[in-house]
């Protein structure tokens, strides 16, 4: 009987770790080594795994190949930003593992940066970045693939005026970032009584919100919009195959899976904000009326906002395979883009 009961206890066991290895999928690698002004914190680290983890939780049945042109053959160049210079260079071959990607970060004052989209930023400005190009041979099915993104190596920046103080930059600077401090997400631990209560935009927030442009909801136009970064034409084309006019001079995205939780219009296309391309029209709800999106500009959004059902159902219809998020939860226990909040300078 013990020997039964010692069998049964291994094979659940077996069956978790099992679970465990199948959910595990691709993984998000967070480099600190650029950050030479020290804005991530031990604290603030954590909190930027924590705004990974949201992503990783729900895609283990996804898999990225490896990036490796000794395996696919073919040839191609990654481009790094650095999150706190923003100088660009070139890398021809990089091998990025199978389930893996690094996403550099550090931060900067975008009011002095070479580039003018980013020198507005009022304190909370942050930018994704990245790009491939002279992409050739058999690395392109990897890379450039219609049917399924493959995320690279990417670099993220935050407005290091977010940490310096209100009217920072002779004034022009009125937002700071806020550091989640009770390790409690699903609550806003900010000071009521803070005369700067509204003027805090949420750092894990928006990280979640620039994570989800690196995994593939992007737009590589306007990197070389406002950077000056030529990239491949076959770069982001899995969302971007889906980006269709409206008809009206608007842009509409056509993913059936991220239609199916479109609140109110639910199989309908989705509009798209005009600009971007990548973001979100302001109005657009995921399964209920109160279902805001992280991936958009719209104005008056609750401090914090998750990565909802509709953006995961956009991350499906780019090739990945994510969880149900009731299945997730059980099994855890229990473009170059500006972020800016139109309506708060």
């Amino acid at each position: 009987m013990r020997l039964l009961a010692c069998l049964a206890s291994l094979a659940i066991t077996g069956a978790l770790l099992a679970q465990s290895v199948a959910l595990a999928g691709p993984q998000i690698l967070f480099d600190y080594s650029y950050d030479t002004h020290g804005f991530f914190t031990p604290e603030r680290r954590v909190l930027l795994e924590k705004a990974a983890s949201v992503f990783t939780s729900r895609i283990g049945n996804t898999t990225w190949a490896p990036v490796d042109t000794s395996l696919s053959g073919g040839d191609y160049e990654l481009a790094f930003f650095n999150p706190t210079t923003l100088d660009v260079s070139w890398t021809p071959n990089v091998v990025i593992p199978s389930n893996q990607i690094t996403i550099y970060v550090g931060a900067t004052d975008f009011r002095a940066s070479p580039w003018t989209m980013m020198q507005d930023s009022v304190g909370d400005g942050a930018a994704q970045l990245l790009s491939i190009r002279n992409v050739t041979g058999g690395i392109r099915t990897v890379l450039a693939n219609p049917l399924q993104f493959r995320p690279i190596n990417a670099s993220i920046t935050f407005d290091l005026n977010g940490v310096q103080g209100f009217g920072g930059n002779g004034g022009a600077v009125t937002r700071q970032w806020h550091f989640d401090s009770d390790g409690n997400l699903q609550t806003d631990d900010r000071n009521p009584s803070d005369p700067d209560y509204y003027n805090y935009t949420d750092f894990y927030a928006t990280a979640i919100h620039e994570i989800g442009h690196v995994l593939g909801i992007n737009n590589p136009d306007m990197i070389k919009q406002v950077a000056g970064v030529d990239y491949d034409p076959g770069f982001g084309l899995a969302y971007m195959s889906q980006v269709e006019s409206d008809g009206s001079g608007g842009y509409v995205f056509t993913g059936t899976n991220a239609a199916e939780h479109y609140f109110g219009h639910i199989g309908q296309n989705i509009p798209l904000d005009t600009d971007t391309k990548c973001h979100f029209a302001d109005g657009v709800r995921s399964d209920t009326a109160d279902g805001w999106l992280s991936l958009t500009y719209e104005d008056n959004q609750p401090f914090r906002v998750g990565f909802s059902e509709l953006e995961f159902g956009a991350l499906q219809d780019i090739g990945y395979t994510p969880e149900p998020a009731t299945l997730s939860l059980l099994a855890l226990g229990g473009i170059f883009l500006l972020r800016r909040r139109k309506g708060k300078a």
